[in-house]
């Protein structure tokens, strides 16, 4: 699980962790995210405004509300993390898609019931009509 954090907040989400027992590693640039362990369950934290040359969907999607373990969080909409992860090859810091990469796009994909919600695609679907 990637819990998106605003980058103002990323040293007191970290001590909220690890104060409430989590262990922080050191395999993440600070600058981008932290990785974390949780009796043995791996999670971690990206800062979701560490680019500016990023933008999210253009449809709007916001933040959606869920709860979790019983308590209500806001959350990345799947329009939004589809549009995160399609762009971040082409941001000035981005690197190439990793193997899980590719999987989430499509699984998120298919979770979203569109192929075009994200003004810059992979390379695979320029050329291509939308579903």
């Amino acid at each position: 699980m990637e819990f998106g954090v605003e980058r103002i907040h990323a040293e007191r989400s970290k001590a909220v962790l690890v104060g409430a027992g989590a262990t922080a590693l050191t395999t993440q640039p600070p600058e981008e995210a932290c990785e974390f362990t949780l009796d043995d369950v791996p999670f971690g934290t990206a800062y979701f405004d560490r680019w500016s040359d990023g933008s999210f969907s253009p449809r709007g999607d916001g933040p959606t509300g869920v709860t979790v373990d019983g308590t209500p969080v806001l959350a990345m909409s799947v329009s939004g993390m589809l549009a995160m992860k399609e762009q971040f090859p082409h941001l000035r810091n981005g690197r190439p898609r990793r193997q899980k990469d590719i999987a989430d796009i499509e699984i998120l994909r298919g979770l979203a019931g569109s192929r075009r919600l994200c003004p810059m695609h992979a390379p695979e679907d320029r050329g291509k009509r939308a579903r």
